[in-house]
């Protein structure tokens, strides 16, 4: 119920979600396009390429377009081994 305004989706979000989805059937027609044409490699599973090259993208903006907060989200990543005892400077 927080996530949406209760006068319903406003006009702008509603054209961005019709745009993501025309985009996501013409990404996908063309793919299938290509793919019919044997240009990709043998193992390449068709699907699973779709769903995460297009259909992921695709879902995660809308998502940030219905929640603008998720636009300010910073992911930082860290690598190492954890040490137990002090903390070495």
């Amino acid at each position: 119920m927080l996530n949406r305004p209760l006068n319903g989706e406003p006009a702008e979000l509603a054209a961005q979600k019709e745009a993501a989805e025309y985009l996501k059937w013409k990404l996908k027609e063309l793919i299938e396009g290509i793919h019919k044409l044997d240009l990709f490699n043998d193992d390449l599973s068709l699907d699973g390429f779709i769903e995460n090259c297009v259909e992921l993208p695709i879902a995660r903006f809308i998502e940030q377009q219905e929640k603008p907060w998720l636009n300010d989200k910073l992911t930082i990543g860290l690598m190492g081994t954890i040490r137990p005892g002090r903390p070495q400077y």
